[in-house]
């Protein structure tokens, strides 16, 4: 497993590697097409194949709530090149040794705020929005060479460092409208990636699955 794009890339690196895993930590620049392109060669380097992407890197839009005509346009764009942006030029860059393998899947991070509509997060909302077209019309483009693309919409996960969305009553409000009454952890996100990752999962691509607990249906 390779691990770009993290502030704390070495310590996840040093927890693989505590749990019997192998990992290599690679400093990329998402939003810079020569620094996606080495990340993809050292990967390449290191374990001679690539066989999973997952696009996860985002502006944190849950803690930066402004109107359409409070959203400056360097936040606009800011939110552009770490979602967007990043997430075309990772994809772009593994996809030549996706298809010489002719196998490969790619997930994108989504997030269900672009079921919801959430106002006050124009930026962030349309930029999660972008991830399903995306992933829809890039599984297209690769099924040929025997490439899924995906797309996991989560729920929010409450974090200590937000008050807004961790409120004991807002959480136990969502909750109680879930049919299951608990919230969001992170291994509901990562088992779902896992089981979708999985090789007897050979036959799902251009999909977006809510993981949401049964908040709402798609």
């Amino acid at each position: 497993m390779v691990i770009a794009d993290i502030a704390d890339a070495q310590e996840a690196v040093d927890e693989v590697r505590q749990t019997g895993g192998e990992a290599t930590g690679v400093t990329t620049d998402i939003s810079d097409e020569a620094s996606t392109r080495a990340m993809a060669q050292k990967t390449v380097e290191a374990y001679g194949r690539i066989d999973i992407l997952i696009n996860n890197a985002g502006i944190a839009g849950r803690f930066a709530r402004f109107s359409i005509e409070d959203t400056t346009v360097e936040f606009w764009t800011k939110s552009w090149r770490r979602t967007r942006k990043g997430m075309f030029l990772c994809s772009k860059a593994v996809l030549p040794t996706m298809k010489a393998q002719q196998t490969g899947k790619i997930f994108n991070i989504s997030s269900h705020s672009f079921c919801l509509g959430i106002a006050r997060m124009i930026a962030y909302t349309t930029s999660k929005g972008c991830v399903l077209a995306f992933t829809r019309a890039l599984a297209r483009e690769v099924g040929d060479y025997g490439i899924a693309v995906n797309a996991l919409a989560p729920a929010v996960i409450p974090m200590e460092n937000d008050p807004f969305e961790s409120a004991p009553e807002k959480v136990e409000r969502v909750n109680r409208g879930r049919c299951f009454k608990r919230s969001l952890e992170p291994a509901d996100l990562a088992g779902t990636l896992l089981y979708l990752a999985g090789e007897d999962n050979a036959f799902v691509t251009g999909q977006s699955l809510l993981i949401n607990g049964g908040t709402y249906f798609q």
